[in-house]
C-alpha cells in the first residue's frame, strides 16, 4: 500500500468513527462484555458447541449424548438471542455489516464496475467504464 492509500484508509477509518451506526456498534458490544449472564451463557454455548463437534466426529459417535447436547445448545441460543443486551448488538452488527458493504461495494466497482451497479448498457448515467 502506497502512502497515499494508507494515508487515505486512515482518513476513512476516523470518518467511520464518528459514523452512528459504529457508535452504536462498539457501545452494544461493550454492553454484552460487560452482560456476565450473557457471558456465562455464551461461554458455555461455546464448550457444548465443541463437545458436539468432538462427539459428531467420531466413528461410532453417542447419539444419546449429541441428542443431550444439542437440547442443551438450542435451550442456550435461546437464551441469548432473546437477551436485549445480545438483541442489540446483533442490529448494530447488521447495520456496520451493511455500512462496510456498501464501502467494498463501491471499492469493487473500480475493478468491476457492472457488477455492483447492474449494468443494463445505457451507459448516460454511468461512470463505473471511464
Amino acid at each position: 500500500m502506497n502512502d497515499k492509500i494508507a494515508r487515505l484508509t486512515e482518513e476513512l477509518r476516523s470518518a467511520l468513527a464518528e459514523e452512528d451506526a459504529v457508535k452504536n456498534y462498539i457501545a452494544a458490544k461493550a454492553a454484552y462484555i460487560a452482560d456476565e449472564e450473557i457471558v456465562r451463557l455464551a461461554n458455555e454455548y461455546n464448550v457444548q458447541r465443541e463437545i458436539y463437534e468432538t462427539e459428531s466426529s467420531k466413528e461410532e459417535a453417542d447419539t444419546l449424548l449429541l441428542d443431550s447436547v444439542k437440547a442443551r445448545l438450542d435451550k442456550l441460543y435461546e437464551q441469548i438471542a432473546a437477551s436485549q443486551t445480545a438483541k442489540a448488538l446483533f442490529e448494530s452488527e447488521d447495520a456496520v455489516n451493511a455500512l462496510y458493504g456498501e464501502i467494498v461495494n463501491r471499492l469493487q466497482s473500480l475493478v468491476v464496475p457492472e457488477e455492483h451497479r447492474h449494468c443494463g448498457g445505457d451507459c448516460a448515467g454511468c461512470h463505473g467504464c471511464d
